[in-house]
């Protein structure tokens, strides 16, 4: 158990004169229908500074402060007035309260702001819409704006009100970048004549961060009418996974937010399956500040039971500090989980790079998927030639997968997993590793193996994929994935040579390489997919018993610039549910001409070793005779640069080699795909 690093504490700061007020309490994370891109009506376009809407009509009769309210104008400086008569905008915010204006408002983000289009790849406007039904609808204010004077492409804040018809309000804060600086705003609400304020502690100085919209991350504050209770929590998210096994144990918690007045000390955790028996504890020796969060765990562990079904584990605290929750309706979480052996075939991990030759920091993002790879034999991996532009390599299938993975790069997807502390799919290379080595640990219900072969008479490739499961998978919209991939690809000019940042970066494997590097060798370049953008859901059904198999065949016939000798191909499986799209297990096949089960390690090729290197490269054929014809090595750096070595004998010199990775091929044997090896 922790505090959770996700909140942060902010102290209710209400000033209370003469009458009741408002309190708020903190929260994170909102549904999708307040995203960003959720739809709505314009009510100011830029440009605009100092400017209200016109009047608007709210959906619902609504009590403010105990007034009823109906009309409302919206000012480009962060503020909502309900004074329809209201004259003062200044972008100059106060401390609360104030009775010089402007009153009777919700300051969702008061500072000088305007609507700016200098200049802008976005739109900066405000707009309104409404979601649900009476008597539980929502009528949602958006902020899409500029700080006053601030070029609108590097500088914008995107928030919003939320006015619930059920009596209360809260204000979400989505996306913040500032190239200098911060803003200084005031959040809160006043009544109609400035005796009466609730403002967040941080105000008058209050700001916000994040450079992206993650919506699980998205802070709210809600404020509501009246005294704030002494015990309240907010359940967040329990912590259960998806798929679990039944050889295993789990203590079911999760985390809850702080929301009432009181340190709390002590709650009453219980949980049940299934609708049975309770399973009540205490957890003491707490110290939880209001608006802050907890990770909590019962301390009764609970050992699935309903193998190859579904079982529901609902949780919640009963009691805080001996005391019951004074708004006990958020106070629980439902899992819903499905139960296997726990069974495991052999575990692979799929990285999918995301680069592009216009993208000068991606050979580092190279060099970083190819020394993951090199240290872990289960760790495959390639590359999109997409999410930061295009080049000549690119493929409308990766165009599509980096849409939904990434906005740049160099990133990588691991596995297709969402990591809750990442904005997107794709992540950066410095936890690429990291994340990789969390999902070989994981259990697999599914091995994959195959077998593919080449007619050079007609280019044609024929490649059979077995799958056999070994446990229950999780069920869903599984798919088959068969992904065709080169290495040693290269051209010359814009679409081919590489940016390089690097090139002035002494200690750097690109350091001096150029920039941009021609000639280039493109390496691990996804070049066909055989099953379409998201997978062939014709293969696995959504339920699926232990050893099942199931298998299926494609063929493919090889365009003219592809070199049968450079090909590999990378197969999968994986989901296409509503926001689960993981991959389950990968498996790659080297060499597709000749016909290799990948469970042939080595069968048809020439082996290295030691690998890494130092100072000598051994060398074995799979036909000894093979050597006698072998005088001339070609070795190619990561840059592409390529020297020639002679050598009749099983080793080579390579003392004089640079630390990195290379590729060898011996030049009368072009039947032969190129090895990797490591200079230390």
């Amino acid at each position: 158990m922790k505090k959770s690093a996700l909140l942060f504490l902010f102290l209710t700061s209400c000033f209370l004169i003469y009458a009741q007020n408002y309190y708020y309490t903190v929260s994170r994370g909102v549904t999708e229908e307040f995203g960003m891109s959720a739809p709505g009506t314009k009510l100011m376009a830029e440009p605009a500074n100092d400017s209200f809407t016109a009047i608007q009509t709210l959906p619902f009769a609504w009590s403010f402060y105990g007034e009823t309210i109906t009309q409302y104008k919206v000012s480009d400086n962060g503020f909502v007035s309900f004074n329809i008569a209201e004259a003062v905008n200044t972008g100059v915010n106060t401390t609360l309260p104030t009775s010089s204006g402007p009153n009777k408002v919700i300051y969702a983000f008061w500072d000088d702001m305007e609507l700016s289009d200098n200049p802008t790849y976005m739109s900066n406007d405000i707009t309104t819409y409404t979601i649900g039904n009476a008597p539980n609808r929502i009528h949602v204010i958006r902020w899409h704006t500029t700080p006053r004077g601030k070029t609108a492409n590097s500088n914008y804040l995107y928030f919003a009100l939320r006015i619930y018809e059920e009596g209360f309000f809260d204000v979400i804060y989505q996306q913040y970048r500032m190239t200098s600086g911060n803003m200084s705003a005031t959040v809160g609400c006043e009544n109609s004549d400035g005796s009466l304020a609730c403002m967040l502690d941080a105000s008058p100085n209050f700001y916000y961060t994040g450079g992206q919209y993650i919506k699980e991350n998205v802070l709210v504050y809600t404020f509501r009418y009246g005294t704030k209770p002494q015990f309240d929590i907010q359940m967040v998210k329990h912590d259960l996974p998806k798929l679990v096994h039944a050889n295993s144990s789990y203590q079911p918690g999760g985390n809850f937010i702080n929301h009432g007045a009181a340190n709390i000390t002590d709650i009453t955790v219980n949980y049940k399956i299934d609708g049975g028996a309770t399973e009540t504890a205490t957890i003491s020796l707490l110290n939880i500040a209001p608006n802050e969060g907890f990770d909590f765990a019962h301390p009764t562990n609970w050992s699935p039971t309903n193998i190859g079904g579904y079982q529901d584990v609902d949780i919640w605290i009963s009691e805080i500090n001996g005391n019951p929750d004074a708004l006990p309706d958020n106070n629980d979480l439902a899992a819903h989980v499905f139960v296997n052996n726990g069974s495991s075939g052999t575990k692979k991990v799929f990285i999918e790079e995301f680069s592009t030759c216009p993208c000068g920091f991606c050979p580092d993002g190279h060099i970083v998927l190819e020394d993951i790879m090199h240290r872990n034999p289960k760790i495959m991996g390639l590359i999109h030639h997409a999410g930061f532009g295009t080049d000549s390599m690119t493929i409308n299938e990766s165009k599509s997968i980096a849409t939904a993975f990434t906005n740049g790069a160099p990133t990588a997807a691991i596995d297709r997993v969402h990591w809750p502390d990442q904005i997107r799919i794709a992540i950066s290379r410095t936890i690429w590793e990291e994340r990789a080595l969390l999902q070989l640990a994981r259990k697999t219900a599914v091995d994959i193996d195959l077998f593919s072969t080449y007619n050079p008479t007609n280019k044609t490739m024929t490649v059979d994929v077995d799958l056999d499961f070994v446990d229950y998978p999780l069920p869903g919209d599984m798919r088959l994935n068969v992904f065709l991939v080169e290495d040693s690809v290269s051209g010359l000019g814009t679409g081919w040579d590489q940016k390089n940042y690097y090139d002035g970066t002494v200690g750097h494997p690109m350091y001096g390489r150029g920039n941009p590097i021609v000639g280039y060798m493109h390496m691990h370049v996804i070049r066909a997919v055989f099953t379409g953008t998201w997978g062939d859901a014709s293969v696995i059904p959504s339920s699926v018993l232990p050893n099942s198999s199931y298998e299926k065949t494609y063929t493919y016939q090889l365009p003219w610039y592809m070199k049968p000798k450079d090909l590999f191909l990378i197969a999968f499986v994986s989901y296409y549910d509503d926001d689960y799209i993981e991959i389950i297990n990968a498996q790659k096949a080297d060499r597709i001409n000749l016909g290799i089960h990948t469970n042939s390690l080595n069968s048809g090729e020439i082996f290295v070793y030691p690998n890494p290197a130092t100072d000598e490269l051994y060398f074995r054929f799979p036909d000894p005779g093979q050597m006698n014809r072998m005088e001339e090595v070609l070795i190619i750096n990561q840059l592409g640069q390529q020297s020639v070595m002679k050598t009749k004998e099983h080793k080579l010199d390579i003392s004089n080699l640079g630390k990195g990775i290379y590729y060898l091929r011996f030049l009368n044997a072009e039947d032969m795909q190129a090895v990797q090896f490591l200079k230390n």
